[in-house]
């Protein structure tokens, strides 16, 4: 499932396991975390979890070389969440207090389709923004000679690796 989402989460800057802790985020956003603790194996991860946060700042991408998970991709990430309707009991209550039924059920799915829409145009604006601003065109090469990707400082004590070959 997360190789199919991949492609429709990519121009975001997200891998498939974001993607996938995207989906299971509909339920609650806080499942979210969870999610990648599964998909990383650290077991029961929450907010708190130290092997879960080593093993994100560590990652890289096979492909480049570079941290996947770089401060733009988090301001991205936040910024989709402040638009997507991921609870699936404020759309159980915007069912019932649209009238219930059918009706009910058209009012949910359209709220959630233009939350949705909203939410990824946003994230898209940042990742993309940003990365077209810095000169990295999304894939971890430079537009122009000289610069390096990610228009927002690593985080600390990050170590970046030369551009593949």
């Amino acid at each position: 499932m997360g190789h199919a989402i991949e492609p429709v989460v990519r121009p975001l800057g997200y891998d498939w396991k974001i993607g996938v802790s995207l989906v299971s985020s509909f339920a609650a956003r806080e499942v979210f975390v969870a999610t990648m603790g599964t998909i990383y194996g650290v077991g029961d991860a929450d907010e708190g979890s130290v092997a879960l946060r080593e093993r994100l700042r560590n990652e890289r991408d096979p492909r480049t070389g570079q941290l996947v998970y770089t401060p733009l991709i988090a301001l991205g990430l936040m910024v989709f969440y402040v638009y997507a309707l991921q609870c699936m009991s404020t759309v159980a209550v915007v069912v019932r207090e649209t009238g219930g039924g059918r009706t009910g059920l058209q009012w949910a799915l359209f709220q959630i389709g233009y939350m949705l829409v909203l939410a990824y145009g946003a994230a898209w604006l940042v990742y993309q923004g940003a990365a077209h601003w810095d000169g990295d065109n999304g894939n971890g090469t430079c537009r122009r000679p000289g610069r390096r990707g990610g228009a927002l400082p690593a985080a600390p004590g990050a170590r970046h690796l030369p551009p593949a070959s």
